[in-house]
């Protein structure tokens, strides 16, 4: 399990993804589009691996970021990792997709679960593609594409719902930037 847990917090720097390419035998992908893909998965090894493998799929590749590509990446992630979440905590992470920075007050608004903070521990103990930027408190971060697979997932699951919850958080955040931020993210 420490194992695990190293390889998915590990991160590729251009060395690497420059010799996982070669490995791949994917020669038509530049160093451009590498360094590209690189700073879109934040050296995320299994994002690298999934971007590089859309590549391999593609006669010409025009840019490892794009529609395509994150379609390749959202899929893995809704038939890997949220189908394998319960109901319950599914609707955790998508209510909390809106946010920035998952905090357990501010999850609690969104979501009105009273255990915020223990499923924010019970996820990030999953390893579900976050980082803990303050672990005492717990204040966690879902890596972006992550995110961006969840605010898309929320928006088919419930049209229209992402503005309310910006508005719940817009109510809850103490930090009066952040609070503005949601609030023109809720039309308010």
């Amino acid at each position: 399990r420490a194992t695990q847990a190293a390889i998915v917090n590990s991160r590729f720097d251009a060395e690497a993804a420059a010799a996982l390419r070669e490995l791949r035998g994917l020669a038509q992908v530049t160093d451009e589009q590498l360094q590209a893909a690189l700073a879109r998965t934040h050296g995320w090894p299994a994002g690298l691996q999934l971007l590089l493998g859309h590549a391999r799929q593609q006669a010409s590749v025009p840019s490892l970021i794009g529609p395509a590509a994150h379609r390749h990446l959202f899929d893995y992630f809704a038939q890997e990792v949220l189908a394998e979440l319960p109901a319950p905590m599914q609707d955790f992470v998508l209510h909390c997709a809106v946010l920035p920075e998952l905090s357990p007050a501010l999850c609690q608004a969104l979501t009105g679960r009273d255990d915020a903070a223990a499923v924010l521990d019970g996820l990030y103990r999953r390893q579900l593609f976050l980082s803990a930027l303050d672990e005492s408190v717990p204040v966690l971060r879902f890596h972006d594409l992550f995110r961006d697979f969840l605010l898309r997932e929320l928006e088919q699951r419930l049209p229209g719902f992402a503005i309310e919850l910006h508005a719940r958080a817009a109510a809850a955040e103490p930090n009066a930037a952040r609070a503005v931020q949601h609030l023109l993210a809720g039309r308010r």
